[in-house]
């Protein structure tokens, strides 16, 4: 052992003997009782409820997720003091303290002592009631690195042990001394031998025990403690950083917890929090997530004034943007943006110039695409933070502090915490490698950094013991300077550091393109339903608002935007990816369900009239029914007469042909020859097109979150014949079913799409029986190529097909939207999906993951019920034709149904092309909506090309202006009108909001 670490050691346990018993010198006991009632009540309720029990430390109870009331019942007694008193209490799960009806203090393994003053003079009867409920804050769940015994104990079905309550006082000069005692032993420890600072410290502490008596710890403690922080306070060395620490209690809006856990826990954490604020006079508490708010606002409008009230002192920071922290690779481009829109205004309107938002804050998902900084700046932020990317597995993310360019060439201040945690409890091991690491990083010269504290992941915040060693950092050799300021100070600090590093000739590093984490691939797959239900829903609601606004229908468009809201929170980082256990995932499933059954809900069939209307889904026209004309892109029309054919080409034994390619299928249900219409051959000898393969997939850790490489690496092709061979029922086309050992059946049915472009494939999974199985489908191609290219919200990436370095090594899998496209100079073939959101490209084969089959933290994903999903091959000679692959992927995810509304409707909002374009580029309507009396149309240019375009309107359009996401004037974009359209130029990749007014 060290001669530093001895040090500690010594000194913590002088701690433990002396200074505790000190800090808390009278403990008085409080009587117990248990409510056991079986339903939710409200704290009043409770109160007045028959029915308590006495019970005593050690009793257990459960099962988890259930609810006990405990009532504390004593009398107030000599040496208490009124300002410094403190409850005792722990029921060995999350619990919560009520007084006069309202949420006052979360209780839990980190908080078993409380402060709770007033109690009353001496003699008084004293009365409590606390709520708790049977789980830890990270739910009922274990992991690897729990204790045996808590895993043990929350297997069982009585996890809950109350162990005791009791009013404590609290001497405060005590209390200060113990925690900066422990402060400084944990400096000495991490400063290590032959560092004179460090022996100034061991000095120190030795020097307290001379002040401290054990008998009467409390008399010397002052003088002790003046000593102590003194010599802790000298002064930062000239070169030390800046480190802002600011309270934070990250709260997953669902993970190991349904959503209506949350909302206790969110009651929890917010009261907790605005007590450490009253008690700590530079405490700043950061907090995150809109939805949060809004739960809290109807869960206890009385809390939520008071958070409001902090707000308004300027030591709340409702800083964050997003309207939950959700994926930001899986969402629509779309789904970004609304996650920006509806974050940025429920904010500014419930917190007005305190809730205006410069911040994206994301501390813990996995990874980010390349478009989010176009997006974050029309949302007008001007910085982003996040922590998730120290949690890569193959390299090491360069920087800290630098400039994050995205696809379409936005810039935004990007911070990663160098603290390496979102969590941090402010020991000096932490601020010391927050400061080493941002040495070691910057090559700017900026050296401010932030470190969000606070237990989290299950919520709660911080200790105030966090805040008192955030206080004792300020100003301390051998740490950076702290200040507690604030993220918004942050911030601000951040970007005048900066600006003086510029005006001095020196650059912050730039980071261009997506932040890819190199863990977390297996999320991309988890959870197939959810996935689908997802992109389903994206689909539903952007083709339900598009009809709404050419109608004019404002009832279907107050329904669309009640429905977003829960497109949005299940978007959530730990609910789509799949990570959740099964109560998260059948309360999402149950949710999307719903929202589809709204949005369906209400329109109008005439079942009279032999009329139907027909919409394209997609931005171009498309052939929505062989034989007939192509329909306008997002457009209405009326079809009369029976149903037609929806599939084009001709059947011949296993081969199906159309003017657009020629396709051969083997035994196994494989494309073993895929012929363009030039007569070019995709298929390699040997290596059919569109082959199952099925890997073992067992993580080291993280069950359902990753997938190891070798695993990936690894497969067996399901390559023998089919148990069954039919020609397709209906139209030409092929089904091919077979059934794994397991007893799974796979039913994969191919036919051309209507305009014989497109060879499709309908996917159908009874329920997936496999255990721990990752099942993909491999798509090799006859072309020399170097890269390949994959959609991502508002546009793609390319991608090299090498595997040369530890980067190129570690994007074995990486996330996509709705197409893939491997091409050469003469031929290539593109991959579409309706729901699929991971893939890989290496060498000269397509990749893409289809289910998977995890046990953790849910024992039964995807195995309950039959899965369909579909994808499309669209072969073609010559570049990738992106225009076309991205229009028809936008109509994959659309179920297909015709759109149910009143046929004269239908014919006011006529066919008509709604976007029109010239130039090399291509642009996509992500959304056109009804707002604010108007309509609001969002395009985005799509293949990387400047395009001009003009949009038409049912109407002729009196005015209209760009706008940002915020509804404000966008001055990147100027718009002209003419012949009563809008018209405006696009830069590669950009994205573009008009408000309109129409003539109508």
């Amino acid at each position: 052992m060290t001669h530093a670490l001895l040090a500690a050691l010594r000194a913590r346990t002088y701690a433990e003997q002396v200074l505790e018993p000190a800090a808390f010198p009278v403990d008085q006991r409080l009587r117990a009782e248990v409510l056991r009632p079986g339903r939710a009540l409200t704290a009043r309720e409770a109160a007045q409820s028959e029915g308590w029990q006495p019970v005593e430390p050690g009793w257990r109870w459960g099962p988890v997720w259930s609810t006990a009331w405990f009532r504390l019942r004593g009398e107030v007694r000599e040496g208490l003091d009124p300002g410094q008193t403190w409850l005792r209490f722990c029921s060995g799960t999350e619990a919560l303290l009520w007084r006069d009806g309202a949420p006052t203090h979360g209780l839990d393994e980190n908080r078993r002592r409380i402060p709770i003053d007033p109690v009353g003079a001496p003699g008084d009867a004293v009365e409590l009631l606390i709520e708790a409920d049977c789980n830890r804050p990270l739910g009922a769940t274990t992991f690897f690195f729990d204790e045996a015994e808590v895993r043990r104990r929350w297997a069982e079905p009585n996890p809950g042990r109350f162990e005791g309550a009791g009013l404590c006082r609290r001497d405060p000069v005590a209390w200060r001394l113990l925690h900066a005692f422990l402060f400084v032993a944990d400096l000495v420890e991490d400063l290590g031998d032959g560092t004179a600072r460090g022996d100034a410290l061991q000095a120190a502490l030795e020097h307290v025990r001379t002040l401290v008596d054990p008998r009467e710890p409390g008399v010397g403690a002052a003088a002790a403690l003046d000593h102590l922080t003194g010599v802790l306070a000298n002064g930062a060395t000239d070169d030390a950083g800046r480190c802002f620490a600011v309270g934070h209690a990250h709260l997953d809006t669902a993970w190991l917890w349904t959503t209506a856990q949350t909302r206790r826990k969110a009651l929890r954490t917010f009261s907790t929090a605005l007590r450490t604020i009253e008690d700590s006079g530079s405490f700043h508490f950061l907090c995150s997530q809109p939805q949060q708010y809004a739960w809290l606002e109807e869960d206890s409008p009385q809390l939520f004034e008071r958070v409001r009230a902090a707000v308004d002192a300027g030591r709340w920071e409702p800083l964050g943007a997003m309207w939950i922290e959700p994926d930001a690779n899986m969402p629509s481009g779309e789904s970004l943006c609304r996650q920006l829109e509806q974050g940025t205004r429920y904010m500014e309107s419930r917190f007005g110039v305190s809730g205006r938002q410069r911040l994206l804050y994301l501390p813990d998902t996995f990874g980010f695409c390349a478009s989010l900084p176009q997006l974050a700046r029309l949302a007008g932020l001007d910085t982003f933070i996040t922590n998730k990317l120290w949690w890569s597995e193959t390299t090491t993310f360069p920087h800290t502090t630098f400039t994050w360019r995205g696809l379409d060439g936005s810039e935004i201040l990007a911070h990663l915490t160098p603290g390496q945690d979102y969590n941090a409890t402010v020991h000096p091991v932490e601020l010391r490698r927050g400061e080493r690491i941002t040495a070691e990083r910057e090559t700017a010269g900026v050296d401010d950094w932030l470190l969000p504290y606070g237990f989290g992941d299950g919520g709660g915040g911080p200790t105030p013991e966090q805040a008192w060693r955030a206080e004792l950092a300020a100003d301390a050799e051998g740490l950076p300077r702290v200040d507690t300021r604030g993220t918004a100070a942050f911030c601000e600090h951040l970007h005048a550091e900066v600006a003086a590093a510029r005006d001095a000739g020196r650059e912050l590093p730039v980071h261009e393109g997506e932040l890819y984490l190199e863990l977390h691939r297996g999320t991309w797959t988890s959870q197939a339903s959810l996935k689908q239900l997802n992109a389903f829903l994206e689909a539903r609601l952007r083709g339900s608002e598009v009809i709404a606004a050419l109608t004019g229908d404002e009832d279907r468009a107050a329904t669309c935007e009640r429905v977003q809201r829960t497109l949005l929170l299940n978007q959530f980082h730990d609910i789509l990816p799949g990570s959740g256990t099964r109560e998260v995932v059948e309360e999402a499933v149950d949710a999307y369900i719903e929202a589809l059954i709204e949005l369906d809900r209400g329109w109008k069939k005439d079942a009279t009239r032999p009329t139907e209307v027909v919409f394209n889904p997609s931005t171009r026209a498309q052939v929505l029914c062989f034989g007939e004309e192509p329909l306008a892109g997002l457009g209405l029309t009326l079809r009369t007469g029976g149903s037609r054919a929806v599939a084009a080409g001709e059947l011949d034994d296993l081969t199906l042909v159309t003017d657009h390619f020629r396709a051969t299928f083997d035994e196994a249900g494989r494309v073993r020859s895929l012929v363009t219409a030039a007569g070019r051959e995709l298929a390699i000898d040997g290596r059919p097109i569109a082959a199952l393969r099925l890997h073992d997939d067992r993580p080291r850790r993280w069950e359902a979150w990753d997938i190891d490489p070798e695993d990936h690496a690894r497969f067996a092709e399901l390559d023998g014949p089919c148990t069954k061979i039919e020609p397709l029922t209906g139209g030409p086309g092929l089904v091919f079913e077979r059934r794994l050992a397991t007893g799974t059946v796979i039913k994969i049915t191919w036919r051309a799409s209507a305009d014989g472009r497109g060879l499709g494939a309908s996917i159908h999974c009874t329920p997936w029986k496999e255990e721990r199985k990752l099942l993909r489908m491999a798509f090799p191609v006859a072309v020399r190529a170097d890269h390949w290219k994959a959609s991502i919200p508002f546009g793609f990436l390319e991608r090299p097909l090498t595997l040369d370095t530890p980067s190129e090594r570690a994007r074995f899998e990486v996330p996509i939207q709705r197409w893939m496209d491997l091409s050469g100079d003469d031929a290539g073939l593109a991959v579409l999906n309706d729901s699929k959101y991971g893939a890989s490209g290496a060498g000269d084969t397509l990749g893409l993951s289809l289910l998977r089959a995890t046990r953790f933290p849910d024992p039964a994903a995807d195995s309950s019920l039959p899965l369909s999903f579909r994808i499309e091959l669209v072969p073609h000679d010559g570049p990738a034709p992106l225009a076309e692959i991205t229009a028809r992927a936008e109509a994959l995810p659309w179920s297909g149904d015709p759109a149910r509304i009143d046929v004269d409707s239908a014919r006011r909002a006529g066919p008509f092309e709604l976007v029109q374009v010239a130039g090399g580029g291509a642009a996509f309507v992500s959304s056109l909506r009804l707002i604010d009396g108007g309509l609001r149309l969002r395009i985005w240019e799509g293949v990387g090309a400047p395009v001009d375009v003009s949009a038409s309107f049912p109407a002729p359009v009196r005015a209209a202006r760009a706008v940002d996401l915020r509804g404000a004037a966008d001055p990147r974009l100027a718009v002209e009108l003419k012949d009563g359209r809008p018209h405006l130029r696009l830069a590669p990749f950009q994205v573009a909001t008009l408000d309109v007014e129409l003539d109508r």
